[in-house]
């Protein structure tokens, strides 16, 4: 998400940053009457699209890492309510039965606070980190379970049809 400027019609423009390098892809923008809120854009991330463009032009199609989880951020509201004793996080809103995530023992209220080495402060974060990966790859993923800190290894797999 950005608070840059995006008009209809910007999609698939360059986002910079004031260097002037290119941070992402505009790809929607959301107008006030639907949100409420003025310039709520968002962008792919210029790192995800030379990726798929590399992996569309060296095999014709683009593949990603697939966890098998549905997220929400933690927030320090969330996490004082609960008692949690992390204060961010992506946090585990759902496990897809026999995916990656289920297999590695990741259960619904589970916290997830980093991938490999990347610190994970929300569900953004998480899907950021994960690019990173390809199917097939293995992940250390911190989580928070029930208040105990544990590193479960995951095994990426591609998304199921």
């Amino acid at each position: 998400q950005t608070d840059a400027a995006i008009s209809p019609g910007n999609s698939g423009g360059a986002l910079a940053d004031r260097d002037g390098r290119v941070i992402g892809i505009n790809v929607a923008y959301l107008p006030p009457a639907e949100t409420g809120a003025e310039n709520i854009g968002f962008a792919i991330p210029s790192e995800t699209a030379v990726s798929v463009a590399d992996q569309l032009i060296e095999n014709g199609e683009a593949i990603h890492p697939y966890l098998g989880v549905y997220l929400s951020d933690l927030t320090q509201e969330t996490a004082s309510r609960f008692g949690s004793p992390a204060d961010s996080g992506a946090l585990i809103e759902e496990v897809e039965p026999a995916s990656p995530a289920d297999e590695a023992g990741i259960q619904r209220g589970d916290i997830i606070t980093a991938a490999g080495t990347e610190e994970v402060r929300s569900s953004g974060d998480l899907l950021s980190a994960l690019r990173g990966y390809m199917p097939g790859d293995t992940v250390g993923l911190t989580v928070i379970s029930d208040g105990d800190k544990t590193t479960l290894q995951v095994n990426l797999a591609e998304r199921p049809q």
